[in-house]
């Protein structure tokens, strides 16, 4: 609780708004965070815009959740993803999006 507080504290003197520890979380890694903010709040048959290239445990952890992965493809040479394609992703079903940048464009497939 001791470092939740002090997150919260430097938080709040570099944004601005107030943050509480109840609102902090931490973890041993990026990975584990996905995996708690996906289970938090994601529920069965919720879609997750996932762009690609993408770690290849990023759609694993939205399986995990019991939501459905729908990949956007970033453009070349930079990985920047097109707003369009996007917006051609989203449906009613949409729940989240996992931009993984920097990327290290690993997995495209």
């Amino acid at each position: 609780m001791p470092l939740r507080k002090a997150i919260a504290e430097r938080l709040a003197a570099q944004t601005g708004f107030d943050w509480s520890a109840e609102e902090i979380a931490i973890t041993a890694g990026s990975k584990e965070a996905l995996l708690c903010a996906g289970l938090a709040v994601l529920e069965r048959g919720d879609e997750v815009i996932i762009i690609r290239p993408w770690q290849p445990f990023v759609p694993a952890l939205v399986h995990a959740a019991g939501a459905v992965p729908v990949f956007v493809d970033a453009q070349r040479p930079r990985y920047t993803p097109d707003g369009n394609s996007i917006r051609a992703a989203i449906t009613s079903r949409t729940k989240a999006m996992i931009i993984n940048s920097p990327t290290r464009p690993r997995s495209t497939t």
